[in-house]
């Protein structure tokens, strides 16, 4: 009888401890450094302490009353199977679920080339990680299917440039991804036969984002509105491109931006951004990531950036790279904004770009450049001037001229005899040349109208310019 109360006390007594301290599923290898594993699982580096309340982990029943959980990384606890589409040649991937074997061989069977990786060069790698993105080629549209865990908060780890990443199983909205110890210096391109900017990661694609510093970037997640195959669909796949859809800088910040669109004879196409705008703007924000692997076309400045604007006062020549182009090479340009003197450099042969145009090429003798201004080519005028308008009378249409000699800020309104003002026309900051505004005054009575116009030169504020014509509206 003794004997059998000292087991049952012991019983007791291992039951209560292990109610209390419950097994932990993952082993704390940095003392809260922010790494945990079990097994080839690793989870990546939570920010802070945070104390467990009770849980239970969904897929094995495990209760944990209080602790420490150093991974920023939420399982679903769910198995699942993913469908991912990938365009003829090389695609950007990431893994969109947890498997149980991450080598590339099993994971991507119908790829034709090696898996690389980004580490300031490009790095063959065997295994696939969660959260990094990396380059894989196919010789012709393809399906992988993928089966493991779902997950639904990611935390990456970054270095101080470019990082190729990958998001979790769920889409992920850039506005909601949080720099931690680092700030994002770029906007998070993607890749389909030419690089485009995004605003939602998507899983199994891997996307280029740079980074100020070493730092950590913590991805949310949103419940996903349509499944996995129908997001992830490559328009690649059924002919198009991203860039059609993505690149359309019409307007950036608010500033129009005109277009030059590279087309090779394997229907592929790069787009570059120019304008005249001499304004304030941080140009760092418009680079590219790293030029992707061979075969890949490319077209960027070689400042590498995809934009560029004119330097206020000065020419600016910018040699343009073309990568791994196949000839024929057929060169478009768009106009959507003031040029300014904008001349495009095709083998040797000037261009003056005034209006939409294109031009064919076999070959490339020599680096294409891009030669910008902020006034036109063309004389400029001597001295401020605002011209009588025409037709004057008028109804209800007339054409108003002004004269610039250097870039300036304009300010052009209409005031009927009493001094109101009825229409304004121009409140902004424009470039040096022999400029006009149409004036429509449809809504407006028969009689005499005011039309003052003030101008003021950015590059010496001393010299500014105040005239006033009188116009006959006679319906």
């Amino acid at each position: 009888m003794k004997t059998f109360k000292i087991i049952l006390i012991v019983f007791l007594l291992v039951s209560i401890g292990y109610a209390q301290t419950p097994v932990h599923k993952w082993h704390v290898i940095d003392h809260g450094g922010g790494k945990a594993t079990s097994g080839d699982i690793v989870l990546h580096s939570s920010i802070g302490q945070p104390n467990v309340a009770r849980m239970t982990y969904l897929d094995t029943g495990n209760v944990v009353e209080s602790g420490f959980i150093p991974g920023l990384r939420t399982y679903s606890g769910s198995w699942m199977q993913y469908t991912h589409p990938f365009s003829e040649s090389w695609n950007l991937a990431s893994l969109p679920v947890i498997p149980i074997d991450p080598r590339k061989s099993i994971l991507y069977p119908l790829a034709t080339s090696s898996a690389f990786a980004y580490n300031g060069s490009y790095v063959g790698i065997d295994t696939i990680k969660n959260g990094e993105g990396f380059w894989i080629k196919y010789v012709s549209p393809s399906t992988e299917q993928f089966m493991g865990t779902g997950y639904y908060l990611d935390t990456i780890d970054v270095i101080a440039g470019w990082n190729m990443i990958g998001g979790p199983t769920s889409v992920v909205p850039v506005v909601q991804i949080v720099p931690i110890a680092t700030s994002v210096l770029s906007e998070y391109f993607g890749y389909n036969l030419n690089y485009y900017t995004e605003d939602t990661l998507y899983p199994g694609i891997g996307y280029w984002v740079k980074t100020a510093t070493v730092g950590k970037l913590v991805l949310p997640s949103v419940p996903m509105a349509i499944p996995p195959m129908e997001m992830a669909i490559s328009s690649a796949s059924k002919g198009e491109t991203v860039s059609a859809k993505k690149w359309l800088m019409s307007a950036k910040n608010g500033i129009a931006m005109n277009q030059i669109i590279f087309k090779d004879a394997s229907e592929r196409e790069c787009r570059l951004y120019f304008s005249k705008f001499t304004g304030n703007l941080d140009l760092n924000k418009y680079e590219l990531p790293p030029l992707p692997p061979n075969e890949a076309l490319d077209v960027r400045y070689k400042t590498n950036r995809y934009l560029e604007v004119a330097d206020r006062g000065k020419e600016k020549v910018t040699a343009i790279s073309v990568s791994a182009a196949v000839f024929p090479l057929t060169i478009e340009w768009k106009i959507s904004a003031d040029v300014g003197g904008a001349v495009l450099t095709m083998n040797g042969k000037d261009i003056k770009i005034i209006q939409d145009g294109s031009i064919t090429v076999d070959e490339l003798t020599s680096m294409p450049k891009l030669r910008l201004s902020s006034s036109s080519l063309i004389e400029l005028p001597k001295e401020f001037a605002l011209h009588q308008n025409y037709p004057n009378p008028f109804n209800p249409t007339t054409k108003i001229k002004y004269d610039l000699p250097s870039d300036s800020r304009v300010t052009i309104k209409i005031y009927n005899l009493i001094g109101q003002e009825v229409a304004p026309l121009i409140d902004e900051e424009q470039g040096a040349g022999y400029k006009s505004v149409e004036w429509n005054a449809a809504n407006l009575a028969s009689g005499v109208y005011l039309c003052r116009i003030e101008a003021t030169s950015v590059t010496d504020p001393s010299k500014t310019f105040m005239k006033i014509r009188k116009m006959i509206l006679l319906k």
